[in-house]
């Protein structure tokens, strides 16, 4: 089967996925930390909870794909 259609190539998506990244206010605002707003707020956040040995989850992606 070919993905020409009337001599345009198509393509239909088979796989659709939402990333979401969910995250706990309660434990931002026990150790009163910002929410995060990009990648990089994130990443920053990260690095802080390593540095402070902090053991909770505050965040977490959703790994579930669509289809």
């Amino acid at each position: 089967m070919s993905p020409a259609f009337s001599g345009s190539f198509t393509a239909v998506p088979v796989v659709l996925s939402t990333r979401l990244l969910h995250y706990r206010r309660d434990l931002f605002a026990q150790h009163q930390l910002p929410l995060p707003h990009t990648w990089e707020d994130v990443l920053q956040l990260a690095e802080w909870n390593a540095a402070n040995n902090v053991t909770e989850y505050g965040f977490c992606f959703d790994s579930s794909t669509g289809g």
